[in-house]
């Protein structure tokens, strides 16, 4: 009932139909710890979609780690791909190092 990190990752930069991008919820497992991944409210800005996302650490992680962040929120930019779906064109997501920003080529 859940997916690895790299099917996670997956689900999330896919090309999708509008109606299905920014939308979902998956837990995740890698051998050791449970997380999940969500993304939802999507909303237009021009030719792009952009809704929102979060990472939450659900178990396995030491109180450590959960005690120095347990939810990273997440943005992804989606627009058009020229064949009827949207593609990932951006994502941006806090990390306990700062902002990292993830660009199509």
């Amino acid at each position: 009932g859940t997916l690895d990190p790299a099917a996670a990752v997956f689900f999330l930069l896919r090309d999708a139909p509008e109606d299905e991008a920014c939308r979902g919820a998956v837990p995740v497992f890698d051998g050791q710890r449970r997380s999940s991944l969500t993304v939802d409210n999507p909303r237009r800005q021009g030719d792009r979609l952009i809704c929102d996302g979060e990472y939450r650490r659900v178990a396995g992680f030491s109180p450590a780690e959960l005690g120095e962040k347990a939810q990273f929120p997440f943005t992804v930019t989606y627009r058009q791909n020229g064949n009827g779906l949207m593609q990932v064109d951006e994502v941006r997501i806090d990390t306990l190092y700062g902002i990292a920003r993830l660009d199509r080529r």
